[in-house]
């Protein structure tokens, strides 16, 4: 592996995701924080103060009919999260302005500035738990794929 990036995006290929009724033994209040359709981003920043997005990729993927972006989300020089986000061509041509997102964090755009819907499933792969949600924006897709650090 390259680098730690690679690691995460290699949990993600992996990992079997499941519904939250898969999680029964599982503390409620970890599975409670996984299927909670709000921002993640928000609730970091409620709870560090502080939200630092390194952009990691933010470029066109199989023969442009996927846009791929990835960012790691830190506080305090803590890493917390690294997602990955995947959005068909056919949802760029509706919303040309996520190509401009560059260092704003995905829920802005998902929740601040659309009606965004999502299904949520979750997986636990080498200690570390992962999240697959899937948004439908105004009836177009945006699939997203986070690994939670710490």
């Amino acid at each position: 592996m390259n680098d730690e990036y690679d690691y995460y995006r290699s949990l993600m290929k992996k990992a079997q995701f499941y519904p939250q009724e898969h999680f029964v033994k599982e503390d409620p209040k970890i599975i409670e924080n996984l299927f909670d359709p709000s921002s993640q981003t928000k609730k970091y920043v409620k709870a560090f103060g502080e939200m630092n997005l390194k952009l990691i990729a933010h470029h066109w993927v199989d023969n442009k009919k996927i846009f791929l972006r990835e960012v790691l989300l830190s506080a305090h020089n803590q890493s917390l999260l690294f997602a990955q986000t995947l959005v068909p061509h056919t949802t760029i041509k509706q919303f040309p302005d996520f190509l401009n997102l560059g260092k704003t964090p995905l829920g802005i755009w998902l929740f601040e500035k659309h009606n965004a819907t999502r299904t949520i499933e979750v997986a636990f792969e080498d200690g570390y738990f992962l999240r697959k949600s899937c948004f439908d924006v105004d009836g177009f897709d945006v699939s997203l794929f986070e690994v939670f650090i710490v």
